[in-house]
């Protein structure tokens, strides 16, 4: 169980570290918008 948790939160980190990447990168509203609903998930 410790390990599949610890899994999701690298999963989320991961997901978290791109959208903030890709939002610095490309300020377009809609990725920023795509990215959210990406994370929510």
């Amino acid at each position: 169980v410790l390990n599949l948790t610890e899994l999701e939160l690298n999963r989320v980190d991961i997901r978290v570290g791109l959208s903030g990447a890709l939002h610095f990168m490309d300020g377009s509203p809609q990725a920023v918008r795509q990215l959210h609903h990406l994370v929510s998930q």
